[in-house]
């Protein structure tokens, strides 16, 4: 339908196009690629916190944590169970040295220090992810695995 708003005819809500490295990842119905593209274009955007107090999402010397399951509530409240299952299976994170999914970091604030559950994902994916990060957040530091 052709009106003086909208001049060509058009697919009923189709999302922008957003910049994925595969638009097919999106369009695939996986909810770890959702996510993915989700978090891809939230942080390109602007969207999504990084390096705040309240952010989900910090840099580290060591490349780029997600706060779990912080982030993955913040995707879908619902399944967010099911998407942080799925986004494992991606393999994009890096595993501790004993095969754990799930790192831990420290935050140091002015006040208090805080202990987080993150997943990380190395310098080399985030830069094939097509993602420029700020530099790391000096508050926040990747703790050892035994």
């Amino acid at each position: 339908t052709s009106s003086p708003t909208n001049p060509r005819p058009t697919t009923p809500a189709s999302p922008p196009p957003s910049p994925i490295k595969n638009e097919a990842d999106q369009a695939s119905g996986d909810p770890g690629k959702q996510f993915l593209a989700w978090l891809r274009d939230g942080l390109t955007m602007g969207r999504l916190a990084i390096n705040t107090p309240q952010a989900r999402i910090h840099v580290v010397e060591q490349g780029l944590v997600l706060v779990s399951p912080g982030i993955f509530k913040d995707f879908d409240p619902a399944r967010w169970n099911h998407v942080q299952k799925r986004f494992q299976k991606l393999k994009l994170h890096q595993r501790t040295h004993d095969n754990m999914n799930i790192w831990t970091c420290k935050a140091s604030g002015a006040r208090k220090q805080a202990l987080m559950k993150v997943y990380l994902i190395s310098k080399t994916e985030v830069s094939e992810l097509g993602l420029t990060l700020p530099p790391p957040n000096p508050a926040v530091n990747l703790l050892p695995m035994a």
